[in-house]
């Protein structure tokens, strides 16, 4: 599709303003949205803007019988933009002894701007689009639904936790590092004190199996590990 045509088509499927729009009574007592067909002839020719034309022609009128005593002028036409196709639409209007021609161009406008929703214009005037309103409802069953906020106390206890897990954890490997004979550095950006850390964690992993510790616990545990390997090399000495 060239950038043309695909402008074009945003244009014809633009929302009419507020003020373009009108209300009339439907079946049910509904009320119910539309533009009147010079409304929709106007946004035919900004075609125009792009370069591209359009053409309307009636291809059949009918007259059918709903009921007794009643009958409806029925008119067919055809919708062609060139290089969008063709669209087909119909208009209806209920014949009375007034009619006369009136009928028929009625009839005609109304199928021309049937034919027009066909390329989007006015669209938005016959409800929302249907996948789209099937798809909102599966995206908000799927979306997950926000944790409702922690109250002040909770959010203090929570925080309290933490900084005694980070405590203990510090605790457990500044306890290693003591049994390693190693300084320990508490800055954490300092090279040496990286390089440190590297070696306790090799030397931790080595007696915890291969696995580098992560909690105080597994510290701990790798603590208890280093100090009987170390007790062992002094000869079971305390």
């Amino acid at each position: 599709m060239s950038t043309s045509i695909a402008d074009a088509l945003r244009v014809l499927s633009e929302p009419f303003s507020p003020d373009a729009v009108k209300m009339r009574s439907g079946g049910g007592g509904k009320r119910l949205s539309y533009v009147e067909a010079h409304t929709v002839i106007r946004r035919l020719n900004r075609l125009h803007e792009f370069g591209l034309t359009w053409d309307w022609v009636v291809t059949h009128e009918d007259v059918k019988k709903v009921g007794e005593g009643e009958e409806l002028m029925v008119v067919r036409g055809v919708l062609t933009i060139p290089g969008m196709g063709s669209r087909e639409g119909y208009g209806v209007q209920r014949i009375s002894a007034r009619g006369g021609e009136d009928l028929v161009k009625g009839a005609s406008s109304d199928a021309l701007k049937k034919a027009a929703t066909l390329f989007g214009v006015g669209l938005e005037l016959y409800g929302p689009d249907y996948e789209e309103d099937q798809e909102k409802p599966r995206q908000q069953a799927q979306r997950p639904q926000p944790a409702p906020p922690a109250p002040a106390a909770q959010v203090e206890e929570r925080a309290r936790a933490r900084a005694t897990e980070n405590d203990a954890l510090t605790d457990a490997k500044v306890a290693f590092a003591e049994e390693a004979g190693r300084e320990v550095k508490t800055n954490p950006d300092d090279p040496q004190s990286r390089a440190s850390m590297a070696k306790m964690q090799r030397l931790a992993a080595s007696l915890l199996s291969g696995a580098i510790p992560e909690t105080a616990q597994e510290w701990q545990q790798a603590t208890v590990a280093l100090r009987a390997r170390n007790d062992q090399a002094m000869g079971g000495v305390d």
